[in-house]
């Protein structure tokens, strides 16, 4: 089907990604997957704090994963 013809596709076309958005967001995958990765990262912190490493290396990983994490294209 549609998405199927999408994957590995070189160079789509503007409104073929608009559509490929459209439908993860309309199936709830979109928001599955933003609840999932938060729980992950969630889950992770307790370790980066158990870390022989610098003070200012675990605020970078904590502010780069949050970041990650809540970026939208």
């Amino acid at each position: 089907d549609f998405l199927m013809s999408m994957v590995g596709k070189f160079n789509p076309a503007p409104e073929e990604v608009e559509k490929v958005r459209a439908i993860i967001k309309e199936t709830g995958s979109y928001d599955y997957s933003k609840k999932l990765i938060n729980n992950y990262i969630e889950e992770s912190k307790p370790w980066l704090e158990k870390m022989n490493c610098s003070e200012e290396l675990k605020e970078f990983c904590r502010g780069f994963a949050d970041h990650m994490a809540n970026r939208d294209y």
